[in-house]
């Protein structure tokens, strides 16, 4: 009796033990190893990983004050530069197409952010930002649901600290996401468009509840923003509606359902809207693997009632749908309503009998009060006021800009974007009367439909008609221009008689290499001097002189021995300042100081390497009153003898480039007598962006030997430029 009594006590254990087994939901299965960070291998969490990114000073320390439990895992940052550090789990296996949430706990003095990480069946990496985590004053939680991309194999998520001070982190989970099935709401089916509209229910008459048919709001960012539909109309009955009332970061934005786009076709979006602040306007393009791509259009002024906004964009490889946000980012309100996607008819004009690629080049043909083929825009918080059939050179009309008030940014009249070919040089000019300085840029618009802008020069004022000319080099997969003659400042531009024309043959006798190494890294000491020395190339290093006694980076005798076996060294500034963003004083302290630098251990720096992107008229003035000689951009593409000195353009080498391209980059300036330089950094073989390895170096050295290709630093060149 005392063993059936037994029995059936297991007995009924083992039922209960299996039904609370049964109820658990695998939804809920945290699929994070070691997810409370409290068991540990050495000084790391199990299972976790540490990761600093770029050039800043983070701390990573474990275990550390915990949320509960044991143990947390903190990061205590105390100088930044860019970029960012994080702890992050092992990756966990995903499913593609399946939705999931992401949780943890966090505390910190200063905003974060979080992204999933994809691993993708062939090996490489995708990410998908997932949002802020707003600063604490003790432990807050985060969470947000993402669904894994097609060919996603597994994911980890970067809870990341991008400035200086603190972040810790504990509780981490990813879970499936439980959808909740709701009955099917009672929907409105809209009208089919008659029109060739694409967007179905454009004029968001049809309703779906408390949104209209076909259409979805999103709010992307810490914000407060209300969603308001139907609203007041531009006609019909009804619109959608934003009203932000606190900003911090991001945007909100109605947008209708993804349209069928064919990828190398250009369409045209309009819609009406009025809104109390400038809104902006972004095509989001889905790309046939399932991930996105976007391309901005405009920003779309501040309109006390409805106002049209209307864009051409070109529909880029791979692409197969497309919608078009209509965003709002900042404190005010957006109404939107009849909104249009539709199929741009090209009408191809007669072509000038001079070449001059640039239709009603001389503005006498008229479409309501704007030239025909042209357009006027002001961008950013100013007040202008745009003319036509104003003062003009020759004939009868020309077009005019007027600012009685600005903050930022610049006002234009424009040209309709003209064909041209990569690779080959166009003679711009244009006659212009100004009472103050403007300037030039030129927008490309590339084969996959978006826009690259390169500022071309400054334009001294002119009080009478003057001829303004200068030469453009169409990089690569650039298919469309326009040029932009921009007024920048308080006062008055007016232009007249412009010209896009093939310009005539601008080549060397012969052509040439050069290797420009920027930063002065201990690696390129160590491993590329070896093989540019015993090739016998003599390369370009641009020097930051405040690293000296950086662990990475070239020593004071390091750099005098480069110099010393004939190769030229190079002003990087002091403290690879972006020199843009400095005053005047500072700039000046950065360049004049930096030559001095150099000089301290006789090395005599006469060329200079702008540091990111940046630099300006004021800039290069600066360097001609210090003695440089020349100066090199990051602008991409080749160099000829009419190339400007102090904008010398290169060809950079980063660890997405193959030798395949730096091999067709040798090609190109053989075959069409161009000086090529290429823009190198790191010599690394773990290969974060700017670095690639020794192997890559000696093939790129080995072909130009074999092509006999001239190997010149950039002073030696010099002499070359007209």
């Amino acid at each position: 009796m005392k063993n059936k009594f037994l029995y059936f006590l297991v007995f009924i254990f083992g039922i209960f033990f299996v039904s609370s087994f049964s109820i658990t939901n695998a939804a809920d299965t945290n699929m994070i190893q070691n997810a409370n960070l409290e068991t540990w291998t050495g000084w790391l969490p199990t299972n976790w990983s540490k990761g600093n990114w770029w050039k800043n000073i983070s701390k990573f320390i474990y275990p550390t004050m915990w949320y509960n439990s044991r143990n947390a895992a903190n990061i205590t940052v105390s100088w930044y530069t860019n970029w960012d550090a994080k702890w992050f789990f092992d990756d966990v296996a995903v499913v593609w197409g399946k939705s999931y949430t992401f949780t943890d706990m966090y505390d910190a003095t200063t905003n974060t952010s979080l992204t999933v990480r994809y691993k993708l069946s062939d090996g490489s990496y995708t990410y998908w930002y997932l949002g802020i985590a707003p600063k604490t004053t003790w432990f807050q939680k985060f969470t947000a649901d993402f669904t894994a991309p097609a060919n996603a194999v597994s994911a980890t998520v970067f809870h990341v600290i991008n400035s200086v001070w603190y972040l810790t982190i504990d509780d981490a989970s990813l879970t499936d996401k439980i959808i909740v099935v709701t009955p099917p709401p009672v929907v409105e089916v809209p009208t089919p468009s008659t029109d060739w509209n694409l967007v179905l229910n454009s004029t968001l008459e049809a309703a779906n509840w408390a949104v209209p048919t076909n259409w979805s709001k999103w709010g992307w960012g810490t914000n407060s923003a209300t969603f308001t539909y139907p609203t007041t109309w531009y006609n019909s009955v009804k619109a959608a509606k934003i009203d932000v009332t606190s900003y911090t970061n991001w945007d909100a934005k109605w947008f209708f359902d993804e349209v069928s786009v064919s990828w190398g076709k250009n369409y045209t979006f309009t819609d009406m809207y009025n809104s109390n602040t400038d809104t902006n306007i972004t095509v989001r393009f889905k790309l046939g693997d399932g991930t996105y791509k976007y391309s901005y259009l405009w920003l779309a002024p501040s309109a006390a009632w409805w106002q049209e906004f209307t864009s051409d964009f070109t529909v880029p490889l791979n692409a197969v749908s497309i919608t078009v946000f209509h965003v709002i980012n900042s404190v005010g309100t957006l109404s939107i309503d009849n909104v249009s996607v539709k199929e741009k008819v090209v009408v191809i004009p007669t072509p000038s009998t001079d070449w001059n690629l640039v239709l009603n080049s001389n503005m006498e043909t008229a479409n309501g009060t704007s030239p025909k083929y042209w357009t006027k825009w002001g961008w950013g918080n100013n007040v202008s006021t745009y003319t036509y059939s104003t003062s003009w050179y020759n004939n009868t009309k020309s077009a005019k800009v007027d600012v009685t008030s600005y903050t930022d940014w610049d006002s234009k009249w424009f040209f309709d974007e003209v064909t041209v070919v990569a690779w080959k040089t166009y003679e711009f000019s244009d006659m212009y009367d100004s009472n103050v300085a403007t300037s030039i840029t030129a927008r490309y618009t590339l084969t996959d439909g978006s826009y690259q802008y390169a500022y071309i020069w400054s334009v001294p004022s002119n009080i009478w008609w003057k001829k303004y000319t200068t030469n453009i080099t169409i990089p690569q997969n650039v298919i469309w221009l326009t040029v932009f003659h921009v007024i920048n400042t308080i006062w008055y531009l007016n232009i007249d008689d412009v010209k896009v024309i093939p310009a005539p043959d601008d080549i060397f006798t012969e052509w040439m290499i050069t290797f420009s190494f920027d930063d002065g890294y201990k690696n390129i000491y160590d491993r590329a001097m070896p093989i540019l020395n015993a090739a016998g190339i003599k390369s370009t290093q641009a020097i930051i002189t405040n690293t000296y006694d950086y662990p990475d980076y070239m020593t004071k005798a390091q750099i005098k021995s480069v110099y010393d076996n004939g190769h030229e060294i190079a002003s990087h500034t002091v403290s690879h300042a972006n020199l843009n963003l400095l005053t005047l004083t500072w700039a000046k302290e950065e360049i004049e100081q930096s030559k001095a630098d150099l000089a301290s251990y006789w090395v005599n720096a006469s060329t200079f390497v702008y540091p990111y992107w940046e630099y300006n008229d004021s800039t290069i003035d600066i360097l001609k009153q210090a003695w440089y000689v020349w100066a090199r951009s990051v602008n991409r593409w080749y160099n000829a003898p009419s190339t400007d000195r102090f904008q010398l353009m290169d060809q950079e080498v980063t660890s997405d480039v193959t030798f395949a391209t730096i091999k067709w980059y040798i090609d190109t300036a053989i075959a069409d007598k161009k000086w090529l330089i290429l823009e190198l950094h790191d010599q690394w073989d773990n290969l974060w962006f700017y670095s690639n390895t020794t192997t890559l170096l000696q093939q790129v050295v080995d072909y130009v030997k074999s092509k006999n290709m001239k190997s010149v630093t950039l002073g030696e060149w010099i002499t070359k430029l007209r």
